[in-house]
C-alpha cells in the first residue's frame, strides 16, 4: 500500500509581489516629494531664525532713540560661509517702517527663496509681516506664511 502525499509549497505567486511592488511605487511617488519639500522649508527656516537678533536689535534701538536710522545704527551683523543655509541678511528703513530681507542659500530649492520681514511701529512694539521676494510660497516656514 503506497500512500500518496502531496506536498503543499507556501509562498507568494508573481501577481502578488507585482501588487506589492505597485503599491510601494505609488507610496513613494507621493512621499519623495512631500519630504524634500519639508527639508526645504526646514533650510529656509533657519534664514527667519537667524532674523529674530535683528528684529531684537531694531526693536532696542528704535525703543532707545525712535529717530535713529537703523540701516547704519543697528548693532547687528550677520557673516555668511560657504556651508550656511544664508546669504545675508540686509537691514533697511527706519523706526517706522523697518525691514529686513533675508537671502538664503544651498536649501535645496530651484530658486533659493529670498523673504522680508516688514515691521511696523505700534503702542505695544514693532510688529512683523513677512514677504516673499523669490521662491516658492510653500517653502517659507509656517510662521512667515501667514
Amino acid at each position: 500500500m503506497f500512500s500518496t502525499s502531496r506536498s503543499s509549497q507556501s509562498g507568494f505567486t508573481l501577481i502578488e509581489l507585482m501588487i506589492v511592488i505597485a503599491i510601494l511605487a505609488i507610496l513613494l511617488a507621493i512621499a519623495v516629494p512631500a519630504y524634500e519639500a519639508y527639508s526645504i522649508r526646514a533650510r529656509v527656516s533657519e534664514g527667519y531664525n537667524v532674523a529674530a537678533p535683528a528684529k531684537a536689535a531694531i526693536a532696542e534701538l528704535c525703543h532707545s532713540a525712535p529717530n535713529a536710522d537703523i540701516t547704519t545704527e543697528t548693532p547687528f551683523t550677520y557673516t555668511s560661509g560657504p556651508d550656511t543655509l544664508v546669504d545675508a541678511i540686509a537691514i533697511t528703513g527706519d523706526c517706522d517702517s523697518p525691514e529686513i530681507s533675508v537671502t538664503t542659500q544651498n536649501t535645496g530649492a530651484t530658486i533659493d527663496p529670498i523673504f522680508q520681514l516688514v515691521g511696523t511701529n505700534t503702542a505695544s512694539g514693532i510688529t512683523w509681516v513677512c514677504n516673499l521676494i523669490a521662491g516658492l510660497p510653500q517653502q517659507l516656514p509656517s510662521n512667515c506664511r501667514t
